[in-house]
């Protein structure tokens, strides 16, 4: 992770603490990143996988474990769920496989690395060596909302 991308992290953070502040109805969860995941954890969710996770969401993970309700109600999963098998599970939703369909992506080619259990938000991470859009991170919510080149570039 570059060094920008780790300041923009603590920058996120920050504002989430003021936010948080603010919100004294409590009417959203304002979660920090989780501590940091060993190398070791990181190889277990690989395993449990059965692929290589992006080199942008490994270096992630190795800084932060996940981050729950990094967007709204939507949690940037951590080793956690990767190895419980949460994540891999939400490719299977019919607006994923047609979202990867159009990209000419299965769901051997992404990783799932957040969502929202309340809504239909999921983040998805294209692995490098897939046939097209390889590193990228694609959000569906019923249909493609956005698509990001890296994962720097949705996590800020």
């Amino acid at each position: 992770m570059s060094a920008t991308v780790i300041a923009d992290i603590a920058r996120i953070a920050h504002w989430k603490q003021v936010a948080s502040a603010h919100d004294t109805d409590r009417m959203l969860r304002w979660s920090l990143p989780r501590v940091a995941a060993s190398s070791r954890r990181v190889d277990e969710a690989e395993r449990a996988l059965g692929r290589p996770l992006p080199k942008q969401v490994r270096d992630f993970l190795c800084l932060a474990d996940g981050w729950p309700a990094l967007h709204v109600d939507s949690d940037l999963f951590g080793t956690a769920e990767l190895i419980a098998g949460r994540a891999q599970s939400l490719t299977d939703r019919p607006d994923a496989l047609s979202v990867l369909d159009a990209h000419g992506l299965a769901s051997k080619d992404v990783v799932v690395i957040g969502g929202s259990e309340h809504d239909l938000d999921l983040f998805v991470a294209v692995l490098d060596g897939a046939p097209t859009l390889g590193g990228a991170v694609l959000w569906i919510a019923g249909q493609e909302v956005d698509q990001f080149p890296t994962f720097e570039a949705f996590l800020v």
